[in-house]
């Protein structure tokens, strides 16, 4: 029993372990969450800080920096929060329904005169 006490405890404070907690499971899910209901649209700062900030975390944890990866999941679910609670504000509660429309298409480009079509 208390070897398995003693592992537990080595395991959560294990940086590897805490973040896959922090990052790869509550970033995650807060910035997807943010993404949903349109926080790109209506709370971009909090949104591209908060997919910048998951990036960085990847990007540290990969060169087994833990600590700062940590410190920059926890600073990408504050500002997906804030983000979602923005845009769930501003979109008047349809801000999720918002995303499911279709993009507009793009215009084709009218093709240009050569001189010799232009001169009379």
């Amino acid at each position: 029993m208390r070897i398995i006490l003693i592992a537990l405890a080595f395991l959560t404070a294990c940086g590897p372990t805490s973040y896959l907690w922090i990052v790869a499971k509550d970033a995650t899910r807060a910035v997807a969450k943010a993404k949903a209901a349109n926080a790109a649209e209506f709370a971009p700062y909090e949104y591209w800080g908060a997919e910048t900030y998951l990036h960085m975390a990847r990007e540290k944890a990969a060169y087994a920096d833990y600590g700062l990866a940590r410190k920059y999941g926890r600073l990408a679910v504050e500002l997906a929060d804030k983000g979602y609670e923005i845009a769930a504000a501003r979109g008047g509660g349809t801000a999720a329904a918002e995303t499911t429309k279709s993009p507009k298409p793009i215009p084709k480009p009218t093709p240009k005169p050569t001189t010799a079509e232009a001169v009379p």
